[in-house]
């Protein structure tokens, strides 16, 4: 872990850029604007484990872009240098091997791009409480900033569409509304399923007289 004393100029200015996007999030009412003037981040990450308390840690990020409730051919991918075996368990899962993260980069990097990729749009996951829980705990560890933005979940969401109390698994939720995942747990595949599920059930919501996410809290819980 960092220590302050030990931060770069180049992480004075990532905590800077997340300050500055806590700002606008703070200042920007975003809850009451209409989906289709919302820009949204998709984003993926996949982990040696579920626990960063416990020392898993991030081995890929991927993210994509919505504007006008459209997905942009604005993409994030990259792959994290990691010293450790991989274990097993996340060798099976995600198909990521020791020889993909040669070619990665820091995890200050990884982080510190994809914050300036995301920077003015709403974050968005699927089961996003392990996005947030990566993203909170090694964002603190390289930067020593916290950072706590909205992440509007699709899972939360896609259960109150459905209707169903237990399997929110992106599989699960991409099957109902006919959407194809093209490679199943690489964080570039799967924030792109996770946008196209978004767009698949604002398109519902809208149907149903629901234009914003403070109406779809209003309406649906």
């Amino acid at each position: 872990m960092k220590k302050l004393t030990g931060l770069k100029e180049q992480d004075f200015q990532t905590q800077a850029l997340l300050r500055q996007m806590e700002r606008e999030q703070r200042e920007h009412n975003f809850l009451v604007t209409p989906f289709e003037k919302i820009d949204f981040t998709i984003f993926d990450i996949e982990t040696t484990g579920f626990n960063p308390f416990k020392g898993d840690v991030t081995l890929s990020i991927g993210a994509v872009k919505i504007q006008q409730m459209e997905i942009t051919k604005e993409q994030f991918h990259t792959f994290i240098q990691y010293e450790e075996e991989i274990p097993e368990v996340a060798k099976k899962i995600t198909g990521i091997t020791e020889e993909d993260l040669k070619g990665g980069v820091t995890r200050s990097e990884a982080w510190r791009s994809f914050m300036e990729f995301a920077k003015s749009t709403v974050f968005v996951a699927h089961h996003a409480k392990h996005e947030k829980q990566f993203m909170r705990q090694e964002v603190w560890r390289e930067f020593r900033q916290m950072v706590q933005p909205y992440v509007l979940d699709t899972a939360w969401l896609a259960g109150k569409l459905m209707g169903v109390n237990d399997n929110f698994a992106l599989d699960h939720c991409c099957n109902h509304f006919e959407i194809q995942i093209e490679k199943r747990h690489h964080a570039l595949w799967d924030a792109t399923a996770t946008a196209e599920l978004l767009l698949a059930m604002i398109h519902q919501l809208r149907e149903n007289k629901i234009e914003s996410i403070h109406e779809c809290y209003l309406h649906l819980t």
